[in-house]
């Protein structure tokens, strides 16, 4: 899986972490997104649930870089990073093909 994206004129690094993640109260988590970092971390899951975990993360890096964490309220900016993900992971494939290595959209 790719391990850099540019969001708005800025990289974002993406780690994959062999390791599960359990933030500061013990929760576990599928994966984070650090904006002073600018970096993403994704925890070990199955192929799916990682895609769907990176793009939820992308949609926080894009949201901070908007800027609108500041106007958000952090449950509505999970509600849209979880519609995002769910969104994009449904209307295009994820599959890299054996002739191709772009992402292609889905013929449903």
């Amino acid at each position: 899986m790719k391990k850099t994206f540019v969001i708005f004129g800025q990289k974002v690094q993406v780690q994959y972490s062999k390791n599960s993640i359990v933030d500061e109260t013990g929760k576990h988590l599928s994966g984070f997104f650090n904006p002073q970092m600018r970096m993403i971390v994704i925890g070990p899951d199955t192929p799916e649930e990682m895609a769907l975990t990176l793009l939820h993360e992308l949609f926080h890096a894009v949201v901070y870089r908007t800027g609108a964490a500041q106007i958000v309220s952090r449950e509505a900016e999970e509600i849209l990073c979880e519609a995002f993900a769910n969104f994009v992971f449904e209307n295009f494939d994820f599959k890299k093909s054996k002739k191709s290595k772009k992402v292609t959209r889905s013929k449903k």
